[in-house]
């Protein structure tokens, strides 16, 4: 993948149509649903994590034909499904390549579903400039914001499983049947293949950000070795933001691996202690001093004079 938007100056003057890959943030604050459907898709059901916008109206119609969403079975009383929401979430989504035949449904809220829907417009209308796909097919890697209580596929704890809780779905031979079921090789008959994690992302691969706002995004799978500092991830919220700036990948923080978040905090701590107690400039600047001594020391801030 080619480093993009790296020189925020120069946003206004470059062609960003030529960048192999866009970035589009998506807030999942109002879209749980619909971004949890994401994370299973992704985490357990392996779809693909790199979409390929059409910018065609009647592709989309097909292909969310092709995923059973028209044959509404969020509100269809025959089907379990309605059960989670009334408005039926696919991914890949219709808008992709990738979307259409054995997309991943759910059934979520409305509001959730449209928050999301509202978002990828957004991003796909919005100009190159500000990091959208300026209404032209463009290939984009999805990162999720404020994931939380409401979106457990994305959030699961080390050592669980991506289990269906029933609610997750797919199109398969003209049937709905739960997602991750598999007909067998002698008749038709469906069976449960949930108990097969192998194929789940487990958590310490799963790769979380800090943007330049120090806000927080997921990344849905991609490349677990690309270095992504850096690259600029547009904003779904509105058409007018600028895109921020990844700049550095936020490990889990457990174990021995804590040490220096640890220490930074007491170093910080130390030195308001002894401000309070003496305000004397040689402890803050000893304490600022060992701050940064500590965090270079990690590679999170860069010593000015190794350049």
């Amino acid at each position: 993948m080619k480093p993009i938007f790296f020189l925020l100056p120069l946003l206004s003057l470059l062609d960003f149509s030529i960048a192999d890959e866009y970035a589009v943030e998506i807030d999942c604050t109002n879209a749980g649903g619909a971004c949890n459907n994401d994370c299973y898709a992704a985490y357990k059901n392996k779809k693909p994590t790199t979409l390929h916008y059409l910018a065609s109206t009647s592709s989309t119609n097909t292909n969310r034909r092709l995923s059973g969403c028209t044959r509404s079975p969020c509100s269809n009383s025959k089907y379990k499904y309605k059960n989670s929401g009334g408005d039926c979430d696919e991914y890949p989504y219709a808008s992709t390549k990738e979307g259409g035949t054995g997309s991943t449904l759910r059934c979520v809220p409305a509001g959730e579903n449209r928050s999301e829907g509202a978002q990828l417009g957004n991003f796909y209308k919005k100009s190159n400039a500000k990091g959208g796909c300026n209404s032209k097919p463009c290939t984009y890697l999805l990162f999720l914001k404020n994931y939380n209580s409401k979106t457990p596929y994305c959030t699961q704890k080390k050592g669980a499983t991506l289990k269906n809780d029933g609610y997750e779905f797919k199109l398969s031979s003209g049937k709905f049947v739960d997602a991750k079921m598999r007909a067998r090789d002698d008749d038709d008959e469906f069976v449960d293949d949930d108990s097969d994690d192998s194929e789940v992302v487990p958590l310490a691969e799963r790769r979380e950000f800090e943007l330049e706002d120090g806000s927080r995004v997921l990344m849905l799978a991609g490349d677990y070795e690309q270095d992504y500092n850096g690259t600029m991830i547009a904003s779904g919220i509105d058409l007018d933001s600028p895109p921020k700036m990844i700049m550095r990948e936020k490990p889990e923080k457990e174990g021995w691996e804590n040490i220096w978040y640890y220490g930074f905090c007491g170093t910080l701590l130390f030195g308001v202690v002894g401000y309070a107690y003496k305000p004397d400039t040689s402890i803050q600047t000893w304490a600022l001093e060992e701050a940064r001594r500590r965090l270079e020391a990690e590679g999170i801030l860069e010593d000015p004079e190794k350049k």
